[in-house]
């Protein structure tokens, strides 16, 4: 029923119709209670009568509202009145593309500034899973301004299958129809819909369609601009459905000043099967981007002006650097030279850096990133769906990521110069890894307690990395770890995250002074050489540091992302750090700043994660205490604080646990005593220095924890909780030590022991108050006593990474195995009939046990499930009945996010970042 002017649809009153297509007729009208004129698109009578795709449309309506872009045309309500269904949008004044290209093919430096409009468009709607399925010129408008807006999104989906053009509809009909069955439907029982012209081939098939159908429509979309004529043609919409299915564009309508990466990207939009399409709009924008940037060797010119078309040599990170540029292109203006060939000259422009954010979608967790010098790709740690971490490696040409098998547990991913290999750290050894998969090599078997702190790899083959006495360097090919190449002060002086200078003989590093932060002024970034034992402090800030070209030190600043002029040549910083970006994820223990940077400037940073480990083995994390049963129902009983890595819950009551907390700015680290019941807290320690890795006595009245005074090594002691006195148990000079399990007669501790190349396990005797070596040299601080004190339970590295073993006390006669795919014990129930263990994988499973003639184990069952990698640091009730977790309180708003940052060198030296 056509509407007349005047007519009243609720607030809303028509004044004049606007055009009629399959979806409806469409009109212009005035909301009268805001004033603003609309368009109102009144819905078919056969396709308002029907209730089910009534309520699917009005769904799909309520999806497009969150469309919220300034180049797609807005949704501003659903209407219901006298019986008529009206969807209310924007109205957009200008001609449509359709319009445009009736007069004629667009010029180049005229097409390409819509096309990238476009495709931000369909970049936001993919973005939120909404697929256009019907794009063609007629619903992309073009204001007198050059702004685009593209319409009628989703609307393809809950169209009415029978609003159809026949089999003999003209191809205008059918180039112009917003919705149609095709004649192939009639033979497969269903309904195609779309327009003929624009379909992928998979969606003329009746197939099911994603956003690879809207790049297929916006390669033809771009394409019928430049050459002024659809790519598949024919009288009939049997025949253009023909020809799409059949045959390709004819490429050479094209005009000959089509830049060369613009005839790519067409081919690559047009290809026939999804599987080979451009599998991102965001890519098509990005290749726009380069080709109409000023400075691009591919901006569009004559010719005759400047010779054929050549395509620039660059790396993916230049031509983002590049498309950085692009906001400004259509103020500039190409002025044509000499037929000499010399390129031509632009005005200058006022740029912008470029920030894009890559999302993991295949698992969780995903750590600090490492793009590769290239700038071409991203490799990080990150769980798979199975809760396994492991490293991967996305490409930013096709945004695929991909897993690399035998990385399993593997932290802190480095490259080599030419992009083709990742080195990493798994357990205590240093290992490479071709970035395109393949075997894992061997470099160093064992780089010493303290691993995953820092590795980088120079031109020469050589690898720079963080070990417990200094920074050591190894040949890239393998081989014994070399002398030190940095030997900073003895006692609690460490140094971590070396990164090479381009010569690849001077490095980058951070030198942190532990128990004495606030006090420290020789702490911060620090310059050092492999041919000059001498070093220099840079910046006084307590963060990882990269260079980036060209002429900027990259840190954290007080957790943003901060730059600061850097004379390569001279090696000194030059000027005072500048802010240059957001919130980066640091790790405030030993001050890792999740940045990396490609040879071209290009920025690779981590968002401040809520549930992500900055490493794999962070001792630091903001999160709540949870507490689960044995069916792996949680709730709350803490608030979110800085807690360290372990947490034992008093076994003599089962309701308070003891804990390390952390204060970053003052650098001290004190232990705290918390009642769930209550969530009390109450301080057990005033150090000026470390206190931490507290276990309990069996009766819960004493505590034996590590210590660490300003310049010493850790020692133990223990704390009568009743009087207060606190005796040293343990002081040594050559070793540190950390407690990590008592037993319950009371008479022995298990003690974490390491020095500059190994952990061990050793047992402490408090009667003849001796310390014996136990197990090792690839332990980890885990373990626990049988009920009888005749088995230990102990997490070991010696496989390359975490497993749990359990062997005979106090001497070790026989050993078995426990875990087979990654593990870290928890605790032995008090029964001695369980033991429980935090999986690689990030679960919380129980073995049941026996320790009758021997000990024996059975299948394991999953108690709680999806903890991550804080699984490892959980704690248990005497009897294991409930189970103690940290949770992270925004857990859902952590996306798995990864900055790239592109362009931020020209915007601070032109000073409009």
């Amino acid at each position: 029923m056509a509407l007349t002017p005047g007519t009243r649809l609720g607030v809303y009153q028509i004044t004049a119709p606007l055009g009629e297509g399959g979806m409806g007729q469409v009109y212009r009208a005035t909301d009268t209670t805001l004033g603003r004129q609309v368009a109102i698109k009144i819905l078919p009578d056969a396709f308002a009568q029907d209730p089910e795709r009534l309520a699917r449309f009005e769904r799909e309506a309520k999806t497009l509202a969150s469309l919220n872009h300034p180049h797609i045309a807005a949704i501003y309500g659903f209407e219901k009145s006298s019986g008529m269904h009206a969807l209310v949008m924007e109205l957009v004044e200008g001609e449509d593309l359709s319009q445009r290209i009736a007069g004629g093919a667009i010029p180049i430096d005229e097409a390409l500034p819509i096309a990238r409009q476009i495709s931000e468009a369909l970049e936001a709607a993919h973005e939120l899973g909404i697929v256009h399925r019907d794009l063609k010129p007629a619903n992309v408008k073009v204001r007198s301004d050059g702004t685009v807006k593209v319409l009628d999104f989703g609307l393809a989906k809950a169209s009415a299958p029978g609003a159809a053009s026949g089999s003999g509809a003209t191809a205008a009909v059918a180039a112009h129809s917003p919705t149609f069955t095709s004649p192939a439907a009639l033979t497969m029982g269903g309904a195609i819909l779309g327009t003929a012209a624009y379909m992928a081939p998979e969606q003329a098939r009746g197939k099911a369609v994603d956003k690879r159908a809207d790049i297929w429509a916006f390669g033809l979309v771009l394409y019928e601009m430049l050459t002024g004529r659809a790519a598949f043609a024919g009288d009939t919409v049997t025949d253009i459905l023909a020809a799409l299915v059949s045959r390709d564009p004819d490429w050479t309508a094209l005009p000959t000043a089509t830049p060369a990466s613009i005839r790519r990207l067409l081919m690559r939009c047009a290809e026939k099967d999804p599987k080979r399409r451009l599998r991102d709009i965001g890519d098509a924008r990005l290749e726009i981007d380069h080709a109409i940037a000023p400075g691009s060797a591919e901006r569009p010119v004559a010719e005759s002006a400047v010779g054929p078309p050549r395509t620039a040599g660059a790396t993916l990170g230049q031509r983002l650097v590049w498309a950085a540029l692009g906001s400004a292109f259509a103020a500039l203006a190409v002025i044509a030279v000499a037929v000499s060939g010399a390129w031509p000259r632009v005005r200058p422009v006022e740029t912008r850096p470029l920030d894009v954010s890559i999302v993991h979608t295949e698992g969780s967790e995903v750590a600090a990133p490492a793009i590769s010098p290239d700038g071409r790709q991203v490799s990080y740690r990150a769980r798979r769906a199975d809760g396994m971490p492991l490293l991967w490696v996305r490409d930013l040409a096709t945004g695929d990521s991909r897993p690399l098998p035998g990385t399993e547990d593997a932290t802190m991913p480095f490259w080599s110069p030419d992009s083709r290999d990742l080195g990493f750290f798994a357990g205590a050894a240093l290992k490479r890894v071709s970035a395109a998969g393949g075997p894992v090599r061997m470099v160093v078997d064992n780089v010493g307690p303290w691993t995953g702190y820092g590795a980088t790899w120079a031109a020469d083959g050589t690898i720079a990395f963080a070990g417990q006495e200094g920074l050591f360097r190894v040949p890239a090919e393998g081989g014994a770890a070399a002398q030190s190449v940095v030997k900073l002060p003895s006692g609690d002086w460490a140094h971590y995250w070396p990164s090479f200078l381009p010569d690849g003989r001077r490095f980058l590093f951070t030198a942190k002074l532990f128990s004495r932060a606030a006090e420290a002024s020789e702490q911060g970034i620090y310059l050092g050489s492999l041919d000059n034992p001498t070093i220099t402090r840079l910046l006084p800030d307590l963060s990882s540091a990269v260079y980036a070209p060209p002429g900027y030190l990259v840190f954290a600043r007080e957790g943003t992302l901060t730059a600061a002029p850097f004379d390569l040549a001279a090696g000194r910083v030059t000027g005072p750090p500048v802010a240059i970006g957001g919130a980066v994820a640091t790790d405030l223990s030993f001050n890792f700043a999740a940045i990396s940077a490609a040879a071209d400037g290009t920025i690779a940073v981590r968002p401040p994660p809520t549930t992500v480990l900055v490493f794999s083995d962070s001792n630091v994390f903001n999160a709540e205490l949870h507490l689960a049963d044995r069916s792996g129902a949680r709730s709350r009983v803490g608030a979110a604080r800085l807690f360290s890595q372990y947490m034992p819950i008093n076994p003599a009551d089962g309701r308070t646990l003891i804990t390390a907390i952390l204060d970053p700015r003052a650098g001290t680290q004190d232990l705290w005593l918390i009642d769930l019941t209550k969530d009390s807290v109450a301080p057990q320690t005033a150090m000026r220095g470390f206190a931490g890795n507290p276990v309990w006595s069996a009766d819960g009245r004493r505590l034996a924890y590590a210590v660490q005074p300003a310049g010493q090594r850790d020692d133990v002691v223990v704390k009568d909780l009743g009087t207060g006195v606190i005796q040293p148990v343990i002081e040594t000079t050559s070793i540190g030590e950390h407690p990590v399990a008592w037993s319950h007669n009371g008479a022995s501790l298990l003690v974490f022991t390491y020095d500059d190349k190994a952990t061990y396990l050793s047992s402490w005797s408090f009667g003849s108050r001796t310390l014996t070596r136990f197990a090792g040299p690839k332990v980890l601080e885990a373990a626990a006593f049988s009920p009888k004190d005749d088995y230990v339970a102990f997490t070991s590295q010696e496989t390359g990474r975490p497993e749990v073993s359990v062997t005979t006390f106090p001497d070790r006669r026989q050993t078995w195995p426990l875990t087979t795919d990654g593990g870290r014990v928890l605790g032995w129930k008090n029964d001695g009939r369980e033991i429980l263990v935090a999986t690689l994988a990030g679960h919380i499973v129980a073995y049941p046990v026996s320790t009758e003639g021997g000990f024996s184990r059975g299948q394991s069952t999953t108690l709680v499930r999806d903890v991550g990698g804080v699984a490892a640091y959980g704690a248990a009730t005497p009897d294991h009945s409930r189970i103690l977790i940290r949770v992270s309180p925004d857990a859902a708003k952590d996306k798995g996010e990864i900055r790239l940052l592109f362009g931020w060198q020209d915007a601070l030296r032109q000073g409009t970042y």
